[in-house]
């Protein structure tokens, strides 16, 4: 039998092969590791010794505990799935007790060998497992694009489910590190608030703030904490929209002192702004050039949770004659919340965007959204030409199947091509249909091209687009299968609801005999977009939009498959429909099944553009 010495968390020596072996063997110091310990199967990837994979969390319900610190060697060779509803991929499960801190979890790791997801769940094994957060690849790893990390608050004593598993199946060794820090106490009080600055963001957590404080002019007692942020000569965007955000957030901007403090701005839920997370804020102003503000974040109603703040300073540079200069190897953070379509020098085609210019340098370029702050579905759209009421398409993007990171996911957008030197490219960035905003440009410069008078664009691969599995969620109250009693939606509203328990039995004035839920949305003066585009989405469904009573239902609009949908697992068979919602009118939204024969669960997103005019 050999002997394998390892550090544990108490000091002892194990003999690797004893039966009574603990699972505190796989747990050992965040200190580089002993290579010694690894079967190299090629100078890339290293394996750990078969017999250190005997001991193994399989299932849920047996999940490994790990704290700040640990970092566990294991593998799902060989290991079993079936503890999630929505796949049986082979997996490994660990958790965590919070201890009110930032914790990362993280398989950046040399004996990572595979392509890892983590997720994060709360509640019990089984149906009970609630999504906290998830991630695929990483991005930040200098040993591998696909290993994984996540982030987020885990609260004092609740306890968190891990799962770490391959992307599309996959399946290998991995190590899997926990590091954790504290906060860096919390800002509730606005005379000791934290500061913000022009592209940062930061994770915080509501539960153990408090409110009531002295030092300030406002008025409520809800828990709350502050941030400070110094105008420059951008307009400031401060914002909880990322995905992370639990909490049903506040935000309010003031200046002054703190006991005179005078608001500049307020939001509670941003549905335009945060696509997905209704619940979430934003905010936008002009700043006078420096100047301090102060911003208030807490929850509605003196509700709580965890959140990310975050602010981004940039001008709306929404003329094609007047675009934004861009550089290789920099980012450049923007939304089109407060852009325009009217610009007389482009052709117009109603979509709201903003303008870039690149000066080629005779390599390739690729500009790309595919990034943690994009938080909507994005259009790129590159460009030659001196005049803008003539210019050629040369590269675009819509779904960009490679990109995998949320909260856009594949809605990302990619673009590269060959730019040749002393030529000006324009690029557009715009929504898809009606959708609006935060995005991050990132541009990425390759090594020189041989010159050619007429460079073919170069486009991304095409591959069949597939996401992350997601964890079911709970289905929402209120479904009601009669037009009479349809359940209200709002901009951002998002329902989960399954068709099987629907009927067909509406004193309406369809009569066609389809299982259907009925829902209705008070004209916004917007244009409004309703899908069922989503991982949850298991039937092949119908949306149709009436005006009307009930009893004289008239057809608005009405989609079955649309081909800008390519979310698993229907690609393509899920409807996205969108009219315009008039201030002062009621839309009735019908969802129903393909075909009787078919029913299944569904995810009703309602989703708001641009204004009416």
């Amino acid at each position: 039998m050999t002997e394998v010495k390892m550090k544990s968390a108490t000091g002892l020596l194990f003999r690797a092969g004893m039966a009574a072996v603990a699972l505190m063997l796989f747990s050992v110091q965040a200190a580089p590791v002993d290579e010694n310990l690894f079967h190299n199967a090629s100078a890339a990837h290293m394996w750990l010794p078969t017999e250190l994979l005997e001991q193994r969390a399989d299932a849920c319900t047996a999940a490994t505990p790990i704290t700040c610190g640990q970092t566990f060697y294991s593998s799902t060779i060989g290991m079993s799935g079936g503890d999630v509803t929505v796949d049986t991929y082979v997996d490994a499960w660990y958790t965590v007790v919070g201890e009110n801190k930032l914790v990362t979890l993280s398989t950046c790791n040399s004996a990572t060998n595979f392509d890892t997801f983590i997720m994060v769940f709360t509640g019990s094994c089984g149906n009970g497992l609630l999504g906290t957060t998830f991630n695929d690849d990483d991005g930040t790893c200098p040993l591998s694009s696909v290993s994984s990390s996540v982030s987020f608050v885990a609260e004092l004593n609740k306890v968190y489910k891990v799962r770490i598993y391959g992307y599309n199946g996959a399946a290998g060794s991995f190590g899997l590190s926990m590091s954790c820090t504290e906060f860096s106490g919390n800002p509730d009080s606005c005379a000791a608030p934290t500061t913000l600055t022009c592209g940062s963001s930061m994770h915080g957590s509501l539960n153990y703030a408090t409110g009531g404080d002295s030092a300030d002019s406002v008025t409520d007692s809800y828990a709350d904490q502050w941030f400070v942020i110094t105008g420059g000569t951008l307009p400031i965007t401060v914002s909880t929209c990322d995905g992370f955000t639990d909490a049903d957030t506040i935000l309010t901007v003031y200046k002054g002192s703190c006991d005179a403090l005078v608001q500049v701005m307020q939001n509670n839920n941003a549905e335009d702004a945060c696509p997905g997370n209704s619940h979430a804020s934003s905010v936008t102003w002009t700043p006078v050039n420096g100047m301090t503000y102060r911003i208030r974040l807490h929850g509605t109603v003196g509700s709580t949770g965890s959140y990310v703040i975050s602010a981004n300073c940039a001008y709306h540079p929404d003329l094609c004659t007047a675009p934004q200069e861009l550089k290789c190897g920099t980012t450049v953070f923007g939304n089109l919340l407060n852009a325009t379509t009217e610009d007389p020098a482009f052709p117009e085609d109603g979509f709201i965007d903003e303008w870039y210019a690149f000066n080629g340098l005779g390599s390739t370029v690729t500009i790309s959204t595919c990034n943690t702050f994009t938080n909507f579905d994005v259009a790129l759209q590159a460009f030659t030409g001196s005049n803008c009421a003539l210019l050629s398409q040369i590269a675009y993007s819509d779904n960009n199947a490679l990109c995998r990171i949320p909260p856009a996911n594949n809605l990302n957008a990619l673009v590269s091509w060959v730019a040749q030197a002393g030529i000006k490219y324009r690029v557009r960035v715009r929504g898809l249909l009606d959708h609006l905003g935060d995005y991050a440009l990132t541009v990425t410069c390759g090594a020189p091209a041989t010159p050619s008078p007429s460079p073919t664009p170069t486009r991304p691969p095409v591959v069949t687009p597939t996401i992350a599995p997601s964890p079911k969620p709970t289905y929402s109250s209120g479904i009601s299968d009669t037009c009479a009693a349809a359940k209200q939606m709002f901009c951002g509203s998002t329902v989960y609801a399954t068709l099987a328990t629907a009927t067909s039995a509406d004193p309406d004035s369809l009569n066609d005999n389809y299982r259907d839920h009925f829902y209705y949305i008070n004209g916004p003066n917007r244009r409004v977009t309703a899908t069922t585009c989503h991982g949850f989405t298991t039937v092949n469904t119908v949306i149709h939009i009436y005006q009307g009573l009930c009893s004289s239902l008239s057809q608005v609009a009405w989609n079955d498959n649309s081909a800008q949908c390519i979310t698993a697992p229907l690609f393509g068979q899920n409807p996205l429909v969108t009219f315009s919602g008039y201030l002062g009118q009621q839309y009735r939204i019908r969802v129903r099944p393909y075909s009787n024969s078919v029913v299944g669960n569904y995810t009703l997103r309602v989703i708001c553009g641009a204004a009416l005019t």
